[in-house]
């Protein structure tokens, strides 16, 4: 997996979780802003959970889709 193709997944899959609370909480909450802020939360808090428990437990990181975080080289001036 390429450094862009593993930081694309890592990125999408707080999202993808984010919008499944979203979906699950639209059967007790109607409120178009409430239901928001509870995806964007959800994605926020878990990708941010993921990342700093990935720093102790490295094979976490396949909960974000990828273990490891995309690394690039050092560009020089």
């Amino acid at each position: 997996m390429t450094n862009v193709t593993r930081s694309i997944v890592r990125t999408l899959v707080p999202i993808g979780i984010g919008f499944a609370v979203s979906v699950l909480a639209h059967f007790g909450v109607t409120d178009p802003t409430t239901l928001a802020a509870i995806g964007s939360g959800s994605a926020a808090a878990y990708g941010t959970i993921v990342r700093l428990v990935e720093q102790k437990h490295p094979k976490i990181g396949m909960m974000l889709g990828a273990i490891g975080a995309p690394s690039y080289p050092a560009k020089t001036v």
